[in-house]
């Protein structure tokens, strides 16, 4: 009899705890989602402060280490540094990139930036 009291109990509170998670995940705001582009560079500008650009395709895509604008992610130095060196390569010998951004703050933020052959 308590076992099936507290089996009863516990699918009550697994249940609740699901309708919950169910609940929170419709109530969330949906993040931007990512898009891909594949294209040569035309530009590519990094500057001192952390900044980068690359115009691609006729796109303007940024990255930035600092003052990001609202809902764009900050990105390590380092990375931003990677990124310019293989947008850079592309440019330099007339390979694609393609590019992975969300578009936040009125620009299109990079994610990740692949070198194809």
């Amino acid at each position: 009899m308590i076992t099936r009291i507290l089996s009863r109990s516990a699918v009550a509170r697994f249940s609740l705890a699901i309708a919950l998670v169910g609940l929170t995940s419709v109530m969330l705001p949906k993040s931007a989602l990512a898009a891909t582009a594949t294209c040569v560079p035309t530009d590519v500008a990094y500057n001192q402060s952390g900044a980068e650009t690359i115009v691609c395709g006729g796109t303007t895509f940024t990255a930035s280490n600092s003052n990001a604008p609202t809902g764009c992610i900050t990105q390590f130095i380092d990375t931003i540094k990677l990124w310019s060196s293989l947008a850079q390569a592309a440019l330099l010998s007339g390979k694609n990139i393609q590019v992975t951004f969300t578009s936040c703050g009125g620009q299109n933020s990079v994610q990740k930036i692949d070198l194809l052959q």
